[in-house]
């Protein structure tokens, strides 16, 4: 995009003047910027919540109508000052074009504002209540994503960035939660924590019936959570970011390549950008086919499309929370091609994102490859090119293991209980669905109470190995499990390397497995034994599985959830948040690290067996 000659003059102009006469004053204009961004967001943020939030009730009654215009005038003084700051480096931002069309509407806002009945009739669509939330929405989620990459500048650990992100989304979640519009008779504190926990966590265990306890606002809510938690705080906030402001600092982008687990610096804006498309595509797909499958099964065509969006998410996600107060059991319990598509959405979002950026890899090098040899640039080559990574082929063997696995054991423990009354396609459908949903996501069709003790043993089991990294559920990891498994097999051989695919696993990778395994079931130990006390009345079973399965963000429940007292859900809250994070993620965040020594101790033996 070309500006007009005369306003390319003005803008060098205005910035001759600046630098010539207000050198000193300019990190203080810098400053300016920023504060009135900053506190244009943070009132955005709250204007919104008081007008969406108490509308119906008492203390909305005297509306303040006169704070939108200064809402509008902190952002369009703070991005004109920043536009005339750094006009050279925002001109090459990605979104140069769309942050030109917020100033203009930002513009056209406080122009109506001031001209009041005067003004056109199609700018008094801009100044719709609904117009202005939206915008000031979109103004707000911008510039606070930008201002999230300041952190990244900082010497601030990942790991430690990483668990405060999670925790700024609960306590965000929890506020929003206690708004008085999106309940029908109120919600406790710990409550709206639990339940704020639970989705930005994606677990899925809950302490009220979401249907019954939230609004369609409530709803709508907890669903953002979802997505927001699921996906990644980090990844929303640093794709909105950089494509606003074009790059990060070099600090910033290490940040990010660790996370995203991407090699190449210059790829990380296209490594979230495919995240983000590939996520709210498999979510839009998986929403049409779950709204071909409820169609006609509730009051109405509005309710089917929000019930699709909603499942859609949840399972992608893998969170498990239903607003339905059956879940999928009651008049959705025979609608079992409902049930394969939300499995299948659980186990596309189980697998992890790197899996999905692999074979896309793969596929974008087999077409290329192709089309050079159709226009005669390349012969035929047969020897297998090496782009398929050892963690795709170790996620894809255990996930394959376990679900198979799973699906033989569910169906020959369950099919005289639970199944039972099934027809024989049905039963093998349904231990499918019980297979993937109950190690990762906590979809129920029949209560796992009902469960027999093999079908029981086993869903602890796979809920505690969970699903594979950088995936949106939580558990130890298939990976992690695949290499203490393959460490194991090599050392019975007597072996000392590992080696898998003509690879050998480096020792720290061996290591950090073990760690986990390790702090895993300490973990969930410690917890157990704190929640019998707490508990009493309550058997270490269902103590034993809802502590597995919220410290593995799984979301299954014996039923049992709602009836703990208030230590005991803050127990499970903060099961939850450690899972989510990763137990040694977490221990380690919070733990400083030590400075490497210069010298080793001498070795020593220790009986071991």
């Amino acid at each position: 995009m070309r500006w007009p000659a005369p306003l390319r003059r003005f803008f060098r102009h205005l910035r001759y003047l600046i630098k010539l006469h207000g050198t000193p004053w300019l990190p203080r204009i810098d400053f300016l910027s920023r504060m009135l961004l900053l506190f244009g967001c943070l009132g955005g943020l709250s204007y919104l919540v008081y007008q969406l939030g108490f509308m119906d009730t008492a203390l909305a009654a005297n509306r303040p109508d006169r704070i939108p215009p200064i809402l509008f005038s902190l952002f369009f003084s703070g991005m004109l000052l920043r536009c005339l700051m750094h006009f050279r480096e925002w001109r090459h931002t990605r979104l140069f074009v769309a942050d030109c069309l917020l100033l203009l509407l930002n513009g056209l806002v406080l122009w109506g504002f001031h001209a009041g009945g005067a003004a056109p009739k199609a700018l008094r669509f801009l100044l719709h209540p609904y117009c202005l939330y939206a915008l000031l929405a979109v103004l707000s989620f911008i510039h606070l994503s930008q201002m999230s990459l300041g952190f990244l500048r900082r010497r601030i650990k990942p790991t430690m960035l990483f668990i405060l992100s999670f925790l700024f989304l609960i306590f965000i979640g929890t506020g929003l939660l206690l708004v008085p519009r999106v309940t029908y008779d109120g919600i406790s504190f710990v409550d709206a924590l639990f339940m704020a926990a639970s989705s930005v966590c994606v677990t899925g265990l809950t302490v009220v019936d979401v249907g019954q306890t939230f609004t369609l606002e409530g709803q709508l809510i907890i669903l953002t959570l979802i997505q927001v938690g699921g996906i990644g705080v980090i990844t929303f906030t640093s794709f909105f970011a950089l494509s606003f402001i074009g790059s990060a600092s070099v600090g910033g982008q290490l940040v990010l390549k660790d996370m995203l687990n991407e090699k190449n610096l210059g790829n990380l804006f296209r490594a979230l950008a495919l995240i983000m498309a590939i996520s709210f595509m498999l979510e839009a797909i998986g929403a049409y086919l779950i709204y071909q499958s409820i169609a006609g099964t509730m009051s109405g065509m509005r309710e089917e499309i929000f019930m699709a969006v909603f499942h859609a998410v949840s399972a992608y996600c893998n969170a498990g929370i239903s607003p339905l107060s059956d879940s999928l059991g009651g008049a959705l319990l025979d609608n079992h091609r409902l049930h394969f598509w939300i499995a299948c959405l659980i186990l596309v979002g189980g697998i992890g994102f790197p899996i999905i950026l692999n074979y896309l890899r793969l596929l974008r090098h087999v077409l290329g490859n192709v089309v050079r040899w159709l226009f005669g640039r390349q012969q035929i080559y047969h020897h297998k090119p090496h782009i398929i990574q050892l963690h795709t082929t170790l996620v894809l063997a255990t996930t394959a293991v376990l679900v198979v696995g799973g699906t033989l054991l569910f169906y020959f423990s369950e099919r005289h209980n639970t199944l039972a009354e099934l027809p024989a396609w049905a039963q093998w459908s349904e231990s499918f669905f019980y297979a993937t949903a109950l190690r990762t996501a906590g979809f129920a069709t029949y209560g796992v109470s009902l469960l027999s003790s093999p079908a029981l043993l086993f869903t602890m089991m796979v809920m505690a190995i969970g699903a594979s990294p950088m995936s949106t559920a939580g558990g130890i990891k298939t990976t992690t499990v695949a290499v203490a498994a393959l460490t194991a097999y090599h050392i019975i051989q007597g072996r000392d390397e590992v080696e898998v695919r003509g690879r050998r696993l480096e020792r720290s990778t061996i290591r950090q497995a073990f760690s986990i395994i390790a702090l895993f079931t300490g973990y969930v130990f410690v917890v157990t034994l704190v929640l019998c006390f707490i508990e009493p009345d309550m058997s270490l079973k269902d103590l034993l599985f809802e502590t597995i399965s919220a410290t593995a963000t799984v979301g299954s429940s014996m039923g049992i959830t709602g009836s703990f007292s208030t230590a005991g859900k803050c127990c499970l809250i903060l099961s939850m948040f450690i899972g989510r994070i990763g137990v040694l993620t977490f221990f380690s965040g919070i733990t400083r690290d030590v400075e490497p020594k210069r010298y080793a101790y001498p070795y020593d033996t220790v009986l071991l067996n």
